[in-house]
């Protein structure tokens, strides 16, 4: 599914708004896994987005365990 890291950041942020350099940089990081899912090119920076990606994912407040846990799940697939 093309733009499903995007979606699944965008999601995270409604449920946990955060600041804007924040919102940046996991939005900008799930483009990028999406642009090296749909074009297959770059694949070796993964090992370097993936865990900045969750490290901010889990950094956010999240009312519910079970959407953060979902969330991260999403991102690791």
């Amino acid at each position: 599914m093309v733009g499903r890291h995007r979606q699944a950041a965008d999601e995270l942020l409604e449920l946990s708004p955060a600041d804007p350099v924040t919102c940046a940089a996991l939005r900008g990081l799930a483009d990028r896994w999406d642009e090296i899912e749909a074009t297959g090119e770059g694949s070796g920076q993964l090992g370097q987005i993936v865990p900045v990606l969750l490290g901010i994912a889990r950094s956010l407040a999240v009312e519910s365990d079970d959407a953060l846990d979902q969330l991260i799940a999403e991102l690791s697939a």
